[in-house]
C-alpha cells in the first residue's frame, strides 16, 4: 500500500515534466483560425455573346480566412467558355481553371490563391446543365449559357 502512495504522485510528476511546452499549444491554437478554409464565388456565369462564337467565364471571389478577393475571368471560341489552369485573375495572386471532365461529362472550376507562403485551393463541379437564352428580335443572336448558382462556397486546403 505504501509503494503506490509513493509511486503515484511520482508518476504524476514525471508525466507533467513531460507534457507539450505552452508553444505547441499555441500554434494548434493559431492553426484553428485556417482550419476550415473557403472560397466565396459570387456573379458567376459562363455564356456566349449574341452574334459571336466567344463565349466567357466570369465570376468574383473571396477567399477566407485571408478575406482578399479577386475577378477573374476568360474567354473562348465556343458555347461554352473553358480556360486552362492556371489562368490570371485580378489580383495575378489568385488564378483558376475551368475545364470540362469527360469521365463526369461535367465542369471542373479550380481555384487558387497564392497566399505568399502557401496556397489556398479548392476545386467543385458544375453540372454540364445547358439553356439558350433566345433573342426574340433575331434568332441567329441565340447564346447557350451553362445553368449553375450565381453565388457559392469552394472548400479548400490550405498547402
Amino acid at each position: 500500500m505504501r509503494f503506490s502512495t509513493l509511486l503515484l504522485p511520482a508518476l504524476s510528476l514525471a508525466a507533467t515534466i513531460h507534457a507539450a511546452p505552452v508553444e505547441e499549444e499555441s500554434n494548434i491554437a493559431a492553426r484553428a483560425s485556417t482550419s476550415n478554409p473557403y472560397f466565396t464565388v459570387t456573379n458567376f456565369s459562363n455564356s456566349g455573346q449574341p452574334h459571336s462564337v466567344t463565349s466567357f467565364v466570369y465570376f468574383k471571389v473571396k477567399s477566407e480566412p485571408f478575406g482578399q478577393t479577386a475577378e477573374c475571368t476568360a474567354q473562348k471560341n465556343g458555347p461554352i467558355a473553358t480556360a486552362g489552369y492556371w489562368t490570371k485573375c485580378k489580383p495575378s495572386s489568385f488564378g483558376f481553371g475551368f475545364t470540362y471532365d469527360k469521365t463526369s461529362k461535367a465542369y471542373v472550376l479550380t481555384i487558387t490563391q497564392n497566399t505568399g507562403g502557401n496556397l489556398l485551393t479548392g476545386a467543385v463541379t458544375v453540372p454540364n446543365k445547358q439553356k439558350t437564352i433566345v433573342n426574340k428580335i433575331n434568332p441567329n443572336g441565340n447564346v447557350q449559357s451553362l445553368v449553375h448558382e450565381k453565388n457559392f462556397r469552394v472548400w479548400a486546403n490550405l498547402q
